[in-house]
């Protein structure tokens, strides 16, 4: 009976953490203890302690894919507000369902990819949610179109979850129930080109049932960096910048992580607040900025730009301004930090900062 008790503890905390995060109901202050064994953090914090952790990435459709093994066959209450809330097995059927026909046709969009020699799209969650909480609206509010009244546009709504990107394009359909409808409308239509674009690197799907069309479904194709590549980037950046003093006979300058951290919080003050300029409304110019910040110098230097997909681009763009151009070639800096992030209105921010010591 321990046992029991034990394993239905574990799986209501982590079912009403899933719950609530996919229906948005009830708020967590509401919830009710009135039934709730006294020790039920204490037993829970026990249980949870011999549980792989969870991290802050994963949402609803992770922890279902780490649950459904064991809740096969299972069905139980969630107690939320002043009375339990019954979440039954055909609820539960319904939900992984849902997660099926997604996960299908990311598959047959994928190996349309495949076939075209192509790389295989990759999930990011929060495309996933994204393109999820789209068909609930159009479901909940009674429409079919890439603009609503709540979220507006494609772009608006990746700004809102805070999906970084550079290109993104959306599909919309109602009515059809089956994934190879689905997909074979979707190849049909202009998206295609989207399916089999070398450029985009991202899919998420999100279907929902109900509705005037009992059916709808929305695709989101975004062309996206990935976290691992934003370092990467700014390490190339600092290589392409010594390759180009190296041809005009310069010392190579050296990296400073500090200043990398200075210069990385400007590309990202700048997507924030939403401007392009060397002064910053929060920071000031770029010596104040880096005087903040307590970097030793004797002098600093600022290069700037937004919207470049690449290094090599956006150093050809540097290379080719006389201003910028003299600041990488400078002959008295001695120092570089290099800071790059996405997202905002440009999509990439980039900047690199010299200092002389």
């Amino acid at each position: 009976m321990n046992k029991l008790f034990r394993l239905l503890l574990v799986m209501t905390v982590l079912i009403g953490s899933v719950y609530y995060l996919y229906t948005e109901t009830e708020a967590f202050d509401e919830f009710s203890t009135e039934e709730i064994p006294q020790n039920f953090e204490e037993e829970g914090a026990k249980i949870l302690e011999t549980l792989d952790p969870l991290t802050e990435a994963e949402t609803y459709e992770n922890l279902y894919s780490r649950l459904k093994q064991e809740l096969e066959m299972i069905s139980y209450y969630l107690p939320f507000g002043d009375k339990a809330n019954p979440m039954t097995q055909a609820d539960y059927n319904g939900e992984i369902q849902t997660v099926d026909r997604e996960e299908e046709l990311v598959a047959k969009i994928n190996q349309k990819r495949e076939e075209e020699s192509l790389e295989e799209f990759e999930q990011l969650d929060e495309l996933t949610v994204a393109a999820r909480t789209k068909s609930s609206d159009m479901v909940d509010n009674d429409y079919v179109s890439l603009e609503s009244e709540e979220y507006g546009g494609t772009k608006e709504l990746m700004d809102r979850f805070g999906i970084p990107y550079h290109s993104v394009a959306g599909s919309i359909s109602a009515g059809e129930e089956g994934v190879d409808e689905v997909f074979e409308e979707l190849m049909s239509k202009d998206f295609s080109d989207y399916v089999v674009n070398e450029n985009y690197t991202h899919v998420g799907v999100g279907y929902e049932e109900g509705g005037e069309y009992g059916h709808y479904w929305t695709v989101y194709f975004i062309e996206h960096q990935p976290e691992e590549n934003i370092q990467s980037f700014e390490k190339e950046v600092f290589h392409l910048v010594n390759e180009r003093r190296e041809e005009h006979g310069l010392e190579p300058l050296k990296y400073d992580f500090e200043l990398a951290n200075v210069a990385r919080e400007k590309s990202r003050d700048m997507r924030d607040s939403e401007y392009f300029a060397h002064e910053s409304p929060n920071y000031g110019p770029p010596h104040e900025m880096i005087n903040q910040f307590d970097i030793p110098n004797s002098g600093s230097a600022e290069n700037i730009a937004a919207g470049q997909r690449t290094p090599e681009e956006v150093m050809e763009g540097w290379m080719n301004s006389d201003g910028h151009r003299a600041n990488i070639l400078h002959e008295d800096l001695t120092h570089i930090g290099v800071g790059y992030t996405q997202g905002g209105p440009y999509r990439t921010y980039w900047t690199q900062m010299f200092v002389r010591r």
